[in-house]
């Protein structure tokens, strides 16, 4: 399925550039397999191989790692309310974006 989508993907890459770069930059087209190379390149460069929400994925800005998951589905309602408390106490409750004086942090 993945080698479909990528010859797929290919004709698409190509059709696109050879649609938009020559006019645009100037550029010369691209042959089928200029741009199968393309867009292996792509996904070489942008480490682009792992199925999402995987476990590099909470490197990446989508939510936690999995062990907090697992911890955060283990803790009472009090331990989740005090931590809560504790990242907003962390964050400054989102203080120092404020633009009145009695609660900037930027004075």
């Amino acid at each position: 399925m993945k080698i479909a989508f990528l010859f797929i993907g290919a004709l698409v890459v190509m059709l696109l550039w050879n649609a938009l770069m020559p006019d645009i930059f100037s550029l010369k087209e691209l042959s089928y397999w200029q741009s199968v190379g393309l867009l292996l390149l792509a996904r070489i460069l942008t480490g682009n191989f792992y199925k999402p929400g995987g476990p590099r994925m909470a490197h990446r800005g989508f939510g936690p790692p999995r062990h907090l998951f697992e911890k955060w589905k283990t803790m009472t309602p009090e331990e989740r309310d005090r931590f809560k408390e504790e990242w907003r106490k962390r964050c400054a409750g989102g203080k120092r974006f404020r633009k009145s004086d009695e609660t900037s942090d930027l004075k």
